[in-house]
């Protein structure tokens, strides 16, 4: 019995370990949502977008806890230092 009990817990820890991962953010969704504020962050537009304003919208919802939010932190990051 306490065999088939630990098999048990396993299954449900690692369902959800999936659930969580599939739900993750990805660099991919930060990237997509920023990448109309471009031309405003370089200078090359004087105000930012519609377009603009929604990613960053969207992008505030994605991050779920702080773990996610800190990754997503990273790819702003990341996606910065790449735009010249």
């Amino acid at each position: 019995m306490m065999k088939g009990s630990v098999i048990g817990v396993a299954v449900v820890a690692l369902l959800a370990v999936a659930v969580a991962v599939e739900g993750a953010v990805t660099c991919g969704d930060v990237d997509a949502s920023l990448m109309p504020c471009v031309a405003y962050l370089t200078g090359k537009a004087a105000a930012p977008s519609g377009e603009c304003c929604a990613g960053v919208k969207h992008l505030r919802t994605l991050p779920v806890g702080t773990a996610e939010r800190r990754f997503a932190c990273e790819c702003v990051k990341k996606a910065a230092a790449s735009i010249p």
